[in-house]
């Protein structure tokens, strides 16, 4: 995370110079994104110094029906789908290129921010254009 971010300044609790990192940071207001944190629609692993803190996405806390649910596949597990939320981050993006087959293929986009990064509809789509 940047120097100057909230979430770093939070997650380090420094006490004069020194970060003192708690096991367990429970965020008690929304922070502003900073830097590099506004490329990302949801955040998994930060690291503030030599020390990674995992996002823990709250569990039963999303509405069980929504309005224009997208279908989410696994990659190459064509059988294997469910029905996702286009408006929240829970999946990676796949761009679909046309090439000389008749088929087409969905490949990981090649400049996502982090490994594994999870994404919204919106964020994806606008990706693969």
């Amino acid at each position: 995370l940047d120097i100057d971010s909230p979430l770093r300044e939070k997650l380090c609790n420094a006490v004069g110079d020194e970060c003192q990192y708690d096991v367990v940071v429970t965020l008690d207001s929304n922070l502003e994104p900073f830097g590099q944190e506004l490329l990302v629609d949801e955040p998994r692993v930060v690291q503030v110094g030599d020390i990674f803190y995992e996002y823990v996405r709250p569990a039963c806390v999303d509405q069980f029906f929504y309005s224009n649910p997208m279908r989410v596949t696994y990659i190459n597990r064509y059988w294997h789908s469910l029905c996702a939320n286009p408006k929240l981050p829970v999946a990676s993006e796949a761009c679909l290129f046309t090439g000389n087959k008749p088929t087409k293929k969905a490949l990981r986009y090649s400049k996502y921010v982090f490994d594994q990064e999870r994404v919204t509809y919106a964020t994806a789509q606008a990706r693969c254009e």
